[in-house]
């Protein structure tokens, strides 16, 4: 009966204030519309940088006087190799074939040997790809004794680094800024509400309600504000994942199941700022009130 009492407290708010009970959704909705789309980029370019370090490679070359087979020994011991994901090996007559299938040009017409040297492709495991880590393969590498260079873009790799940090500092700030935002509109929203029952309010505390039994109610109202909001916003990410994938010319790395879990987050995220914005309202309504607590 007291779980009826409270529910039934809670919505008839919504009845009596419509046009605040809809502005309240519409503004979370706006906010959390905005920390899910900024989340969606940020998983999209997050996604975007992983798979392209994962197709960053070191090509180490061998020195001319290193035979197949023993470069397929060393292959198969660099593969072995801490952090080490692949290693494939690039015979002479492999990097001829390359060289002819990219440049069109055969130098059989001007040399009568094959000038190109053998080499081995390594690709470095997601977590080890670091700077420090590549300096520390080219060094054991070229220590090897077998190994006369090793060629790779560092100043790729940092660059992809350094714009993905950038991104999530950015991404941090607008989330924070907007969170706040979120709970200041949440809680104002509420604190008006409570206003405009002053009057009920005060009836309940004459008669010996309890400060929970009253506040319970504007808890409930503001989680059910926050989760229509957020499943409001969620519906608006699916929009734009299906506008990204169908309309845009590239294609999002989001798959369903992160797409999901973005979803569930958002309305989780909703019904987390409605309850926090009301908690803060009713306590600051309460502390100015006239009665004793």
């Amino acid at each position: 009966m007291r779980v009826f009492f409270l529910l039934k407290e809670s919505f008839s708010g919504y009845r009596r204030f419509k046009i605040s009970f809809i502005l309240s959704i519409f503004s979370l909705f706006v906010a959390l519309s905005l920390l899910g789309l900024f989340a969606y980029l940020f998983l999209n370019a997050k996604l975007l940088v992983d798979d392209v370090k994962n197709r960053v490679e070191i090509e180490a070359f061998f020195k001319e006087t290193i035979t197949e087979s023993t470069a397929q020994n060393i292959r198969e011991q660099i593969q072995n190799w801490e952090g080490i994901s692949q290693v494939h090996l690039i015979t002479k007559n492999e990097a001829k074939n390359r060289f002819l299938s990219e440049t069109g040009i055969d130098f059989k017409d001007i040399l009568t040997y094959n000038p190109l040297p053998a080499s081995v492709s390594i690709e470095v495991r997601e977590n080890y790809l670091t700077r420090n880590f590549i300096e520390d393969l080219k060094i054991k590498l070229l220590e090897s004794g077998a190994i006369s260079d090793v060629v790779f873009n560092q100043q790729f790799l940092d660059l992809i680094e350094s714009r993905a940090s950038t991104f999530q500092n950015i991404l941090i700030v607008v989330f924070s800024i907007v969170m706040l935002a979120t709970i200041i509109l949440i809680s104002n929203t509420i604190r008006l509400a409570l206003y405009n029952k002053i009057d009920v309010i005060n009836t309940m505390r004459l008669v010996g309600a309890t400060h929970n039994f009253i506040k319970l109610p504007f808890l409930i109202e503001g989680i059910i504000v926050g989760v229509l909001s957020g499943i409001f916003a969620a519906v608006a990410i699916l929009i734009f994942n299906y506008i990204f994938n169908r309309i845009l010319i590239v294609e999002s790395y989001v798959d369903f199941r992160n797409l999901l879990l973005l979803c569930s987050s958002l309305i989780i995220l909703g019904g987390t700022f409605g309850f926090f914005g009301s908690l803060i309202s009713i306590k600051k309504f309460f502390k100015q009130s006239v009665f004793p607590k």
